[in-house]
């Protein structure tokens, strides 16, 4: 039988597939291997602390907290002048 380590037991515990026989090995090998089946387990309950969560933009926020906060330097529009989007068609 071969030899997985921790790298594999992650691997499985992230990816793998219980129906998938890609992964037998490496199930057998938990099954059979006490230590491994301990740290399979740990790896499986910090597995979502370590996985990235996915970046979200601010739908939560208000249109004013994002003219407030967008304190840009470099912006072409001064503090106190905020031109509409259509502004730039109509040549205002």
């Amino acid at each position: 039988m071969p030899e997985f380590d921790q790298i594999d037991l992650f691997n499985y515990a992230a990816y793998g597939n219980e129906d998938d026989p890609q992964w037998d090995d490496i199930r057998n090998y938990i099954r059979s291997n006490a230590n491994a089946s301990k740290e399979y387990e740990e790896i499986k309950k910090n597995l979502s602390n370590v996985q990235p969560k996915r970046k979200q933009k601010d739908f939560g926020r208000s249109r004013q907290e994002v003219k407030s906060s967008d304190g840009d330097p470099n912006s072409s529009n001064p503090a106190g002048q905020d031109k509409k989007w259509w502004s730039v068609f109509l040549g205002e």
